[in-house]
């Protein structure tokens, strides 16, 4: 993902905005919870990940 698309979704988390990522090697699907530092806080069926932005896309869900 790139740096404009993470700033982007971020802020859309901060509104309260609901928004998924998935992650390209892995294939799964995570809510995002919170952004820190090109990383993305997200939760996959009930665990806790931190996924980094590189390894991400936006899911539409």
């Amino acid at each position: 993902m790139r740096t404009q698309e993470y700033q982007n979704m971020c802020q859309a988390i901060g509104t309260g905005k609901e928004k998924f990522v998935k992650h390209v090697v892995t294939h799964q699907i995570g809510k995002v919870l919170a952004c820190h530092e090109g990383e993305f806080e997200v939760d996959v069926a009930g665990e806790h990940k931190t996924w980094i932005k590189e390894n991400c896309k936006e899911e539409s869900h």
